[in-house]
């Protein structure tokens, strides 16, 4: 990844679950509970599979009403209640880390741009020691608006936008960079068991990125 970036881009704005913080089985496990309360069963891995963004279109996809604004955060509450409930501990996606400090040191500006609370990802990156990395105004959290934060995130630091590169996980996350202007990457991980890695790997392909990446290396 690093050397598909350096020389080529001025800045690296990236997702944080599922694309440099494993999670996404933390993520399902969290989910799969709230949807069974519910009477949805759902399996671990087809969670991941199908999973997208924002919160209100996944939760319909799966079947809960989530039609209105009302619903959306009745929902949103409860899973993030289940989230602080369970307080799994997820790591780093191996590699992850090392490549955002080398990236850094050659003077990348990171970013991040993700549906996960923003003091949680902050208070994370204080204890791995890592913190130092990211401008704190450049790390948005819970937001809906992805494509007027990757906007921002160019306009604030006087960036061309094809300098720009968005990495992400899911289709969403490639389909906002491209409406904001961005080059975009896709992330699967090579270690995802091989069915799963297969169809996470195909759909980001459908959406036709710039680059797909399977390590942080």
């Amino acid at each position: 990844m690093y050397q598909n970036i350096v020389g080529k881009f001025d800045a690296l704005l990236a997702d944080y679950d599922g694309t440099i913080l494993n999670s996404m089985e933390h993520l399902a496990l969290n989910a799969v509970e709230m949807y069974k309360e519910h009477g949805i069963t759902v399996e671990v891995n087809e969670f991941i599979c199908e999973y997208i963004q924002p919160f209100s279109k996944l939760h319909s996809h799966f079947g809960l009403k989530c039609d209105t604004l009302e619903e959306q955060e009745q929902f949103n509450k409860k899973y993030w209640t289940i989230s602080d409930r369970n307080n799994f501990r997820s790591e780093f996606f191996p590699g992850a880390l090392q490549t955002l400090k080398k990236l850094h040191q050659s003077g990348i500006q990171l970013g991040i741009v993700s549906a996960a609370k923003k003091q949680s990802i902050l208070d994370r990156f204080s204890e791995e020691r890592v913190a130092d990395l990211f401008d704190a105004a450049h790390i948005v959290g819970e937001s809906d608006r992805k494509v007027d934060a990757i906007k921002s995130f160019f306009q604030k630091n006087n960036l061309k936008p094809e300098r720009v590169l968005m990495l992400g996980d899911v289709p969403s996350d490639l389909d906002y960079g491209k409406a904001a202007g961005v080059k975009v990457a896709g992330f699967v991980y090579s270690g995802y068991p091989k069915e799963v890695h297969a169809r996470l790997k195909e759909r980001l392909t459908q959406s036709e990125p710039d680059f797909i990446f399977e390590e942080w290396a």
